[in-house]
């Protein structure tokens, strides 16, 4: 069984993930062959405030958003996995068309940018998933743009083009895993729950996304990463309240 996180390793990623931050701040400062302040970093990612933003990040006083994420390895030239998760290399994949190649998705003005022997297109849905404590949802509407994944990606991952969907996160009780505002890529062909994974489920009215332990007795264990946030037990007896949509597998980064 996955153990669970405690509010210390909660406290030890925030501080990690700072560390890296700072790492790719100096990083950019050898690149640039000046000293690059915590103001000036903030300020080159256009943000208002810049010097605290980036201070309570490094020392782990506040969570950054995935865009966040992103915008910092964008403007200091280093691998988003690597400073969200800290896998792989510091340094940004070699580049191919203007984009990290080994990058599951891929940025497009049209569809013809793209060639569908290489690239799927996953439907993006109007629907805001609860990491909090759910949210009520009466439907949900494709939007015009769908987020393009490359073929060889999703087929390392086993992943079927057909049964994928992404979704947008929100609140705060996945972190520091699914940050809010988040864009999750969603299998709905994973709908039987593998201990200690990420699910988005519907419990009762309400859509959340989770983490699903299972539970002796038949019933399931709905856990929240951020450990201010108290685990809610699901009965034998309540489960046919609760559907698996599906396994989330992607936010930037793998899960």
């Amino acid at each position: 069984m996955t153990r669970k996180l405690t509010r210390e390793d909660y406290e030890r990623i925030k501080k990690e993930l700072g560390m890296r931050i700072k790492k790719a701040r100096k990083h950019l400062a050898a690149r640039m062959h000046e000293n690059v302040s915590q103001a000036r970093l903030g300020e080159l990612c256009g943000w208002e405030n810049a010097q605290s933003r980036i201070a309570n990040y490094e020392n782990g006083a506040r969570n950054p958003s995935t865009g966040d994420i992103l915008k910092i390895a964008q403007v200091t030239g280093t691998d988003a996995q690597w400073l969200l998760f800290g896998k792989g290399e510091m340094h940004e994949a070699p580049r191919v068309g203007g984009v990290a190649e080994e990058s599951p998705v891929y940025g497009w003005e049209s569809p013809g940018d793209l060639d569908p022997e290489h690239y799927a297109f996953v439907p993006r849905y109007d629907v805001h998933v609860s990491a909090g404590n759910g949210s009520v949802v009466y439907e949900a509407q494709e939007k015009e743009r769908p987020q393009s994944f490359r073929l060889e990606y999703l087929q390392q991952k086993g992943l079927k083009e057909e049964n994928l969907m992404c979704l947008t996160a929100a609140g705060d009780s996945m972190e520091p895993t699914i940050t809010d505002g988040a864009n999750l890529l969603v299998n709905r062909g994973e709908t039987t729950v593998q201990d200690g994974k990420v699910y988005v489920i519907r419990f009762g009215s309400d859509i959340r996304v989770k983490r699903i332990y299972l539970r002796p007795d038949g019933g399931m264990t709905v856990h929240s990463d951020n450990p201010a946030f108290p685990d809610v037990d699901v009965t034998p007896d309540q489960m046919e309240h609760v559907a698996i949509i599906g396994r989330v597998v992607w936010q930037a980064g793998d899960l």
